[in-house]
């Protein structure tokens, strides 16, 4: 097990967030051999994720680990599991992740036969504030100072670091991104992760990634499905126009009132910030990251907001079709949630 404050033992008490002393070459060997016996009996599997523990700054601190990165030891294991499956004839994809402590690319190891292996960038601490702009420079790369490394604070900042490891990974990348582990639930309309989901996607062409693989829930239709169809679309057209996205789904879920609905959702969006619903608008963090009276106001027009939900949702009974019933009775749940939501976010606003 790692070292960690002088002693080796499970990382908080967990065996998933607990990493190894990756400089014993037994330990390598061990887990490059484990993992190649798991290809060999899965021989369904096109594409492998090997990857290290979860959470960040949980690696050894002994002598031996501190000569490298994480990640040039994570490269030793993946270069040794690449003999391994030659030796045994196995085509087994390899993909390794760039993730937290090994968002830092290695100094010194290199992979050896990039054929086997697919680079997966996984940002978890990026904020969804903004995304990518390819017209802006390309900051400093945060250092790497082992177990107390600064958080990347943004999507450029994690950019830096990705460049980092462009410079010694030739071969195909893609993204492990979050829109829907829960940064849905800070933007109640659905039209703010919409537009960032559009504009990261807009981004992975300047960025040098091949493509998403999305952590988060598959259901995220609540009050409507379309950041889920804007992600697609965008996806399959990096050139399609985000307002005419927006309206063509509106049309076909509302039918010929989706104006209305538009509108109430542009209002819901503005009411819960989303910038302040993700915590990053606080007037003092050391209160909470949510504490922010300036945003009263807003929040509590979410009340109103609440009734005219009802209303349209009691006006929009019969539709044409089934989906556009469905579509204006879920603002009934939705006037619920949103009513709830802001006498919470109101408390969390004063402190």
């Amino acid at each position: 097990l790692a070292l960690i404050n002088g002693k080796r033992d499970l990382w908080r008490g967990v065996a998933l967030n607990t990493n190894l002393c990756m400089s014993n070459p037994r330990v390598r060997t061990q887990m490059a051999t484990y993992i190649a016996d798991y290809a060999q009996q899965a021989s369904n599997v096109d594409y492998l994720h090997v990857w290290l523990a979860d959470g960040s700054r949980n690696h050894c601190e002994c002598e031996e680990c501190q000569k490298m990165l994480p990640s040039d030891y994570y490269l030793m294991i993946m270069n040794e599991l690449d003999e391994i499956l030659e030796a045994r004839g196995l085509d087994t994809r390899i993909v390794f992740i760039c993730y937290v402590d090994t968002l830092f690319a290695p100094e010194k190891i290199t992979i050896k036969n990039p054929r086997r292996f697919s680079l997966l960038y996984a940002p978890i601490h990026r904020s969804y504030c903004s995304s990518v702009d390819e017209n802006a420079p390309i900051p400093e790369a945060v250092p790497y100072e082992r177990n107390k490394w600064a958080t990347p604070p943004d999507a450029m900042a994690h950019l830096a670091l990705l460049r980092k490891w462009q410079q010694v990974w030739p071969g195909p990348t893609f993204s492990y991104e979050y829109h829907f582990w829960k940064h849905q639930y800070y933007d109640p309309s659905n039209l703010y992760i919409a537009r960032r989901v559009y504009e990261d996607i807009k981004s992975l062409k300047y960025m040098g990634i091949d493509g998403y693989v999305e952590d988060g829930s598959q259901r995220s239709f609540f009050p409507n499905g379309l950041a889920i169809y804007v992600y697609a679309e965008t996806l399959l057209n990096r050139d399609a126009d985000f307002d005419a996205l927006v309206e063509d789904y509106f049309q076909h879920a509302y039918g010929k009132d989706w104006q209305k609905a538009l509108s109430y959702m542009k209002a819901v969006e503005k009411a819960f910030d989303y910038e302040f619903m993700a915590g990053s608008k606080s007037a003092d963090a050391s209160i909470d990251v949510r504490y922010n009276p300036e945003m009263a106001s807003q929040l509590e027009y979410s009340q109103e907001l609440a009734a005219l939900g009802r209303k349209l949702a009691r006006e929009h009974r019969k539709n044409p079709t089934r989906p556009q019933t469905v579509s204006w009775r879920l603002l009934e749940h939705h006037a619920e949630y949103i009513e709830g939501y802001g006498k919470i976010m109101l408390e969390l606003c004063h402190g």
